[in-house]
């Protein structure tokens, strides 16, 4: 999946634990994307790409959804970590405008400050999250899954929508939110 980055930009970003997408999910996934690349060979049109991107974070959530996975997220003391790690450069590197936690994925809304990438920021979130997480529960490995799914906030529409969808995650299951 192409990662956007555009500074001052807002973004919505949904990483999730390394082993909350069962390997028939992984397969299925793959086998989506390259009859969808048979059929519709690049270059692509901008209609086109927007079909292919808006494929994919539908497809995942509804797997991230059924709590696939060791969920260790859905612990306080994990969660917690995720949440400080999200907090610690707020307001410095970028801005937060809402999150949740959820037991085995993250949802964020972010603004960028123009001083960092949003994979940068990513990779330091998952980086020093999984560190501690791992500590914690006495494990070592990959904590996160090494992709992550990001969406430029188009319009104030698209804002809300986002937010909304933040908020049903509370709703459903968060363990921490902002």
């Amino acid at each position: 999946m192409p990662h956007w980055h555009q500074d001052r930009s807002i973004q919505f970003v949904t990483f999730h634990l390394a082993d909350s997408l069962p390997a028939s999910a992984r397969k299925e996934l793959q086998c989506v994307k390259d009859r969808f690349i048979e059929v519709n060979p690049e270059p692509w049109s901008e209609t086109i790409r927007a079909q292919f991107n808006s494929m994919f974070p539908s497809f995942i959530n509804d797997y991230l959804d059924a709590g696939y996975g060791s969920c260790c997220l859905k612990r306080k003391e994990c969660a917690t970590i995720m949440s400080n790690t999200i907090d610690y450069f707020d307001g410095e590197r970028y801005m937060i405008h809402s999150y949740v936690i959820m037991p085995n994925h993250v949802h964020i809304l972010v603004e960028l400050n123009g001083s960092h990438s949003l994979s940068s920021i990513c990779k330091s979130w998952k980086n020093y999250s999984a560190l501690h997480i791992n500590r914690l529960l006495g494990q070592s490995g990959k904590l996160w899954h090494h992709e992550s799914w990001d969406r430029l906030i188009r319009n104030e529409r698209h804002y809300e929508n986002v937010v909304n969808y933040i908020e049903k995650n509370i709703r459903q299951g968060g363990v921490i939110w902002r």
